[in-house]
């Protein structure tokens, strides 16, 4: 699989993961979603059936505008201020290994949503602690030339991308809660 690099191609794809979303949420609600340095007030999709909400767009001016897309969900109905559990954010053109999110497409022409494995809990968590204890697929792409090992979520197009995407949100906190733990907290 090799990374999806050009900002056209990877708009797309953006656009098609956030409708597999959305259009699977009965409702959007209005939240302010609280980030380590500050809030945003917008509204998030609802997917009360999967239990998660989600959010779609570019990150707030100070968190890297313009450089990557922001996908951020949660765990819960969202209310008043919510916090995020996870995000896969791709960046909007080129390769940004510091941004967690990307697409991938294989040998067939499919496109596929990756994780690279970059999570914070209280700190940046170790990489190579979170692939050990990542319960999941996992994939190894062509990275610009370079081998990466990656969280292979979901094929954009599968009926169960939703259903996939609950599955890693679940796996991320259940990791976030491991690294707390140890962390006194």
């Amino acid at each position: 699989m090799k990374l999806i690099t050009q900002r056209d191609e990877i708009a797309k794809a953006q656009e098609l993961f956030a409708h597999s979303i959305s259009s699977r949420s009965s409702l959007t609600i209005p939240v302010s979603i609280g980030y380590q340095s500050g809030q945003y007030d917008t509204k998030v999709y609802w997917i009360p059936d999967l239990g998660y909400w989600a959010y779609f767009g570019f990150p707030p001016g100070e968190k890297s505008p313009g450089a990557r897309y922001w996908n951020v969900f949660g765990l819960g109905k969202p209310s008043g201020m919510v916090s995020i559990v996870c995000e896969i954010n791709p960046p909007v053109r080129d390769i940004n290994r510091q941004v967690a999110g990307g697409f991938v497409m294989d040998s067939s022409g499919y496109i596929h949503l990756i994780h690279r494995g970059i999570l914070n809990a209280r700190g940046r968590i170790k990489k190579d602690f979170v692939f050990r204890n990542f319960n999941g697929r996992f994939a190894y792409i062509n990275d610009a030339g370079k081998t990466s090992k990656v969280i292979h979520i979901s094929g954009l197009r599968d009926e169960i991308l939703p259903e996939l995407v609950r599955g890693f949100i679940l796996e991320v906190s259940r990791i976030k809660d491991i690294v707390r733990a140890n962390r006194g907290g």
